[in-house]
């Protein structure tokens, strides 16, 4: 077992009204993490790829606490209600759309979290993607 910890970040959560906000994950943990950490140097210095920052390498002195006090928890689960409650999509749809559209997660990624197939997550990503492109042609934008 590694002791190393990743935060990993994704899109802005303007979709839930936190402008100052983006989707991050901490270790299996969904948060909020505010936009403004991004420019702070120590990490930046820590970000191994865009979207990827290493938070085993900041230490206490560094700000290791402030950074990870800052990060807010979110209710990954009421997050999928509301995406499927306010949207064309159906619960599978909106878990994978979230995951992958806002927290930015790879398929392998989606498919492990939902303990899913690669290939259903693709099924469920193209559904999602067919299901949307059928909305704004129609301009209808909720469930039948």
């Amino acid at each position: 077992m590694s002791n190393e910890e990743w935060l990993t970040y994704g899109q802005p959560a303007d979709a839930i009204g936190e402008s100052d906000m983006v989707f991050a994950r901490r270790g299996d943990e969904f948060v909020l993490m505010p936009i403004e950490l991004l420019g702070v140097d120590i990490v930046e210095e820590h970000e191994h790829v865009p979207g990827e920052i290493f938070l085993s390498g900041i230490s206490a002195d560094e700000g290791y606490f402030e950074i990870t006090d800052a990060l807010e928890s979110i209710d990954i689960d009421k997050l999928f209600d509301q995406v499927e409650d306010e949207s064309v999509y159906s619960r599978r749809e909106a878990e994978v759309a979230v995951l992958g559209g806002l927290f930015d997660l790879s398929q392998d990624e989606i498919a492990a979290i939902l303990d899913l197939s690669k290939n259903t997550v693709r099924n469920h990503i193209q559904a999602a993607r067919d299901r949307w492109e059928k909305a704004q042609k129609t301009n209808n934008y909720t469930k039948p």
